[in-house]
């Protein structure tokens, strides 16, 4: 698993937080490590307390941060502030296969694919998570089927695919994120057409580095340093001897 996902046995090592560390510092690790979920971990005895996720820390800044909308950095449009992706982006047509998908997913490091008609216009998406309920079911067989038939499937929870406009403020998609408590909005032109995907992590990215004026996707190309306040002597010592217990780590990356 660790070599289909392009890690090697040393960075594969859990990853986690311990139960005194900052809201900063969980927000650091989660975007440095690119990962999605964080243990919580007791450094008396190494159990894990809960998960910290990316969707919880947007939900957390948008109900108890005092009147977030009146922040300047909020105010401004996505394609201003250059939050989310805007190029390359991976799309998927009705015919193809759901191997064909999963192996973009693999290969390209996305969670999902907006499909798209022969106009490029937005009409459905299909996630990584759409194959792992595949696994789940032990639907293995069904790896050669066509999207098309995949989506009449979806489990009953989907509620479509939910998207903005590039015009959209910050704010606005930052809302719309928490709202519909999912991990990426779909950008779309004024014809509907795709031209761009926001996620949960590229809008942590901005609350956090916003000064620096450095994307999330500038950050990727260049191996940086864990930011964020430094551990004390007692959490240094308490993360050498502690060692979490029956957990597994999510190193899925969002796109």
């Amino acid at each position: 698993l660790c070599h289909v996902k392009g890690m090697s046995n040393e960075a594969s090592k859990i990853s986690y937080i311990l139960a005194e560390s900052s809201l900063h510092s969980a927000i650091c690790r989660l975007l440095e490590e690119k990962i999605h979920r964080l243990p919580i971990m007791d450094p008396t005895d190494g159990n894990i307390l809960a998960i910290m996720t990316q969707k919880l820390l947007l939900k957390f800044f948008a109900t108890f941060f005092p009147n977030p909308e009146d922040l300047k950095i909020l105010k401004v449009s996505i394609r201003e502030a250059k939050v989310g992706t805007f190029d390359d982006i991976k799309v998927a047509k009705m015919d193809m296969k759901i191997i064909d998908a999963l192996n973009i997913f693999v290969s390209e490091r996305v969670s999902a694919l907006p499909i798209v008609d022969q106009d490029h216009k937005l009409i459905h998406i299909y996630s990584k998570f759409d194959v792992i309920n595949l696994a789940a079911e032990k639907s293995y067989s069904y790896l050669d089927v066509s999207l098309k038939e995949a989506i009449s499937h979806k489990t009953p929870w989907f509620s479509g695919v939910h998207g903005c406009k590039p015009s959209d403020t910050v704010y606005q998609v930052l809302q719309r994120l928490v709202k519909a408590e999912v991990s990426r909005l779909v950008v779309t032109n004024e014809h509907e057409q795709v031209i761009g995907v926001v996620t949960v992590a590229d809008l942590l990215y901005y609350l956090m580095y916003h000064q620096t004026g450095e994307t999330r996707k500038e950050s990727d190309t260049k191996s940086t340093e864990l930011t964020g306040e430094e551990e004390n002597d007692s959490e240094k010592k308490a993360t050498n001897e502690a060692t979490p217990k029956d957990i597994r780590n999510d190193t899925q990356t969002d796109s």
